[in-house]
């Protein structure tokens, strides 16, 4: 596959979830980022369903140390469905994971903000390092991680 996508010149650019559980190892993702890693993925994007956010931090911090070691970057999304529900949240946690290839993913359908607000925010705090335009739902899922295997 690696050397059909090399012909066609397609690339992964963002691998998505990687998710922070309030009963889950986030080192169960080892595998999952060897393949996003092999398929040449450059970011990879994380979201919290912990309602600790302490543990949510530390989560997101172990999984930026793991991207990064296969040369990845990492981004955190909010919403109101999630652990982050603001931008202000989002901006404080990426402030505590304290690493530059660690920063946000925008999804302006998700945020509850409007994109100019988003974007002069986050300037103000840390930098964005994906935003898209997006659908999504709303409220949170009502599942816990053993139920969405």
């Amino acid at each position: 596959m690696i050397a059909a996508m090399d012909e066609r010149g397609v690339s992964v650019f963002l691998g998505d979830g990687i998710v922070v559980y309030p009963d889950l190892d986030v080192r169960e993702y080892e595998r999952h980022l060897d393949v996003m890693a092999e398929l040449g993925t450059a970011q990879v994007n994380t979201v919290s369903f912990d309602p600790d956010l302490a543990r949510s931090v530390a989560g997101f911090a172990r999984i930026a140390d793991m991207a990064a070691a296969r040369g990845m970057s990492t981004t955190v999304e909010f919403a109101p469905s999630l652990t982050l529900t603001t931008l202000d949240a989002a901006l404080d946690a990426v402030r505590q994971v304290g690493r530059p290839d660690f920063g946000l993913l925008i999804d302006t359908a998700l945020a509850g903000e409007s994109t100019e607000d988003s974007a002069r925010r986050c300037v103000q705090g840390a930098r964005a390092l994906l935003a898209t335009l997006g659908e999504g739902p709303t409220r949170p899922p009502e599942v816990s991680r053993s139920a969405a295997r």
